[in-house]
């Protein structure tokens, strides 16, 4: 988890009543390249691995042949930091993990703190953008991009798109902001 703003002074003190239970990254020295936006995009991909590790052994200890498979996160991790994008079907690949690990994640909400959510920064890189492009956005830009491609992810979610329409419409939105950027065009699909 990449902590923030008022809830990392609320973990600061969790942190230093139990310091082995944490482990804490320096980020001065991450200057470079993206280099501090992929290492936290991909610790918030590892923080999904180990909630889906959590999730298949309840499921294997409740003897069900379903799991999640997690090696298309690590594919993910990896993407993410050597500053490649997925191609599609490694995105529809992720896309159904993911929805797998939500689905479970609301059943057993009530049994342990399964109610994460993978940030959409993760998505913005696994689907070609860079860190840098990220960074080059304003917040009123990021926010803008981020309720449109909301929009796009609850369609998906609630099953009126399906997961090509989803990657498509996805990839025009990040063209649009591309364009956007160059001062042509509005960062809106439909």
């Amino acid at each position: 988890m990449v902590l923030s703003g008022a809830r990392s002074i609320e973990v600061a003190k969790t942190i230093i009543d139990n310091p082995y239970n944490y482990m804490v990254l320096e980020t001065n020295r991450l200057k470079y390249g993206g280099q501090k936006e992929k290492f936290k995009s991909a610790l918030e991909v590892l923080n999904f691995v180990d909630l889906a590790d959590t999730i298949n052994k309840t499921i294997e200890k409740l003897e069900s042949p379903q799991r999640i498979k997690t090696d298309i996160f690590y594919t993910a991790i990896e993407c993410i930091i050597e500053n490649l994008g997925f191609h599609d079907a490694q995105f529809k690949q992720y896309l159904i993990e993911l929805d797998k690990v939500y689905s479970y994640s609301q059943i057993f909400q009530n049994l342990a703190e399964t109610d994460y959510y993978m940030p959409f920064e993760v998505d913005y890189i696994l689907l070609g953008m860079t860190p840098e492009e990220l960074n080059n956005l304003s917040q009123d830009k990021l926010n803008e991009f981020s309720e449109s491609y909301g929009d796009i992810w609850e369609e998906h979610n609630e099953k009126k798109i399906t997961v090509d329409q989803y990657i498509g419409r996805a990839k025009l939105l990040i063209e649009g902001v591309r364009r956007n950027k160059a001062g042509r065009n509005s960062v809106k699909t439909t």
